[in-house]
């Protein structure tokens, strides 16, 4: 029998897989057995410490941010076939792990297109006796949607035992993107903001805005070439235009595109592919230059970082400005938005953060962090659970926090 078995697909960028890998991670430190089923296209460096990783075939991606059309290998539109192979294979993982703890990422909340085998799956695990316990893990904002969209959501989630808010409530309530938050309040729960956890090192001097380098990072990539050809284009518009630049490029952008960019920068500038050490690098550059997905935004927090994010915001997608308009509120951040379409406003950006970090003594910004401990958190609210098993009936569930 499996502890945490955890269900995952992502379609475009790579937020919601690295999210998982470390929530996977922090479980196995637990001495909880993890399993995580990876729906989307395999993926390079993935951490998953001792967890066990299934890739589901075949696996599927977006083609493009509108989330319209699922490919699967081969660019092949998504198919009967093909949706009939992954759910099978998904059932029979659920029967050969037997987990006491089910996670879906994201879904109820999002993956729509999924549906056809992440509910079968979720009304299996409830038919299965031991049952599992059912629980939803999701970020703190959601893409704006329809109402009726959401009363869907919020329905299809009182199937779940809990629903683990990745977040801070004092920073952004999850009802702030969800107007359905109140019919499943009984079941959520706050774990704070999941991220990489600190690599002991060696204290550091003090971080110069004068020294250092400019790291411009755009995730996955598969969103960011519009904002790094941007990103080039701003640096000799902007004060930091003496510092080294270093762009970190996700394995989602083309290698066409990879090697355009490259030829565009100057000498000032090193393009490379996206490693490993982002958090080590973040910690120790003069300025970061991100655009604002989830665990990128996350990552700039725990570094303390000065910071300007430019919000993705083509297609439908909303949750990227939300978040940014709020840290930049907050006094965290500079928000660009639209600096990925004007590198004058992105120049006009960057000058502002490092002005008001250079005034001011407190680089971390106006008060106490947002709490970043949400693996920790996640993996002990898991680990309770799994020590129940099995879950009680629907009828039966005790509410609130476990």
């Amino acid at each position: 029998m499996t502890g945490i078995l955890f269900v995952v697909t992502h379609l475009h960028g790579i937020g919601h897989l690295r999210r998982i890998g470390v929530l996977a991670r922090a479980c196995s430190e637990r001495g909880l057995e993890a399993t995580v089923v990876s729906g989307g296209r395999p993926l390079r460096d993935l951490d998953l410490g001792d967890a066990r990783l299934i890739q589901l075939e075949p696996w599927l991606r977006s083609r493009d941010e509108r989330f319209a059309e699922l490919l699967g290998p081969g660019d092949r539109p998504l198919n009967d076939d093909m949706r009939s192979k992954r759910r099978e294979r998904m059932l029979a993982i659920l029967a050969e792990t037997a987990p006491k703890v089910l996670v879906t990422e994201h879904y109820p909340f999002g993956r729509g297109k999924l549906r056809f085998e992440l509910e079968p799956l979720v009304e299996t695990a409830r038919a299965q006796s031991p049952r599992p316990w059912i629980v939803s893990s999701v970020r703190d904002l959601l893409v704006r949607k329809p109402a009726e969209k959401t009363r869907w959501m919020a329905e299809a989630a009182m199937e779940y035992d809990r629903i683990l808010v990745h977040g801070d409530p004092e920073l952004i309530p999850f009802e702030l993107s969800f107007a359905q938050a109140k019919a499943i309040a009984e079941k959520l729960v706050y774990t704070g903001y999941v991220t990489e956890p600190p690599k002991p090192r060696q204290k550091e001097p003090e971080r110069e805005t004068t020294g250092g380098e400019v790291l411009v990072s755009a995730g996955g990539g598969a969103f960011g070439r519009e904002f790094l050809q941007s990103a080039v284009s701003a640096r000799p518009l902007s004060s930091a235009r003496h510092l080294p630049w270093r762009l970190l490029v996700g394995d989602n952008l083309p290698e066409q595109d990879f090697r355009a960019l490259s030829l565009t920068a100057d000498d000032g500038i090193e393009v490379q592919r996206a490693q490993p050490d982002f958090t080590a690098q973040l910690a120790r550059c003069a300025l970061s230059i991100s655009q604002g997905g989830y665990n990128t935004a996350v990552d700039v927090l725990r570094a303390g970082c000065p910071a300007v994010i430019v919000p993705y915001e083509q297609g439908c997608q909303s949750e990227q400005r939300q978040r940014a308009d709020l840290l930049h509120k907050s006094g965290w951040l500079t928000c660009a938005a639209g600096g990925d379409r004007d590198p004058g406003l992105l120049a006009a950006a960057i000058d502002r953060e490092l002005t008001v970090r250079r005034r001011s003594s407190r680089q971390r910004g106006p008060g106490p962090l947002p709490k970043l401990n949400g693996a920790e958190a996640a993996a002990e609210i898991l680990a309770n659970l799994a020590a129940i098993v099995p879950a009680p009936d629907p009828g039966d569930q005790p509410r609130g926090h476990c």
